[in-house]
């Protein structure tokens, strides 16, 4: 009896940080795009979309050594860009590396698509997290899906990429 009130207190609570479906995403993709440093011409480009049924979508990406700067161009849903108060913020750090980075916008193509440049630290694996946060609107629960941990009212949505750079 004891076991089965525990599993569906443990069920609720996974399923409680867990989103419903892609479609309130407040970042409805990611799009990671790189130049040869030889050429300046695109050679990569990939286009993340955000997870269907958690907050934070987690991703690993492999690039030859070439590239050695990518262009980070998350797009904003309108449901974030049309609130009062929202903040986009994209940090950088490497597994040698104790500090975080925050990357500035470097341009912006459009309202809701920010761009961000990142250089990469050769021969380790750099992470890059683009986080948005913003008030809940209202009548829906507090923090990721319920949890708040003392904040009234916001929500999250966050892309996690682990990039590596492979030696030729």
């Amino acid at each position: 009896m004891h076991l089965v009130k525990v599993f569906d207190i443990t069920v609720t609570l996974i399923l409680t940080l867990l989103r419903i479906d892609k479609s309130d995403a407040l970042i409805t993709n990611l799009r990671i795009t790189s130049t040869s440093t030889l050429n300046q011409e695109v050679k990569f480009s990939r286009d993340l979309e955000p997870d269907d049924r958690k907050v934070t979508a987690q991703y690993f990406v492999h690039l030859p050594s070439e590239f050695d700067t990518i262009v980070l161009t998350p797009t904003l849903a309108p449901s974030l860009t049309g609130r009062e108060m929202y903040i986009v913020r994209v940090v950088h750090w490497s597994n040698n590396i104790q500090m975080n980075k925050q990357i500035l916008p470097s341009g912006q193509q459009k309202k809701d698509e920010p761009m961000y440049n990142v250089r990469l630290n050769p021969g380790v694996v750099n992470t890059i997290e683009v986080t948005a946060v913003t008030q809940a609107q209202k009548n829906t629960l507090n923090g990721v899906n319920g949890f708040a941990a003392g904040v009234e009212r916001w929500e999250m949505e966050r892309f996690r990429v682990f990039i590596s750079s492979l030696q030729q």
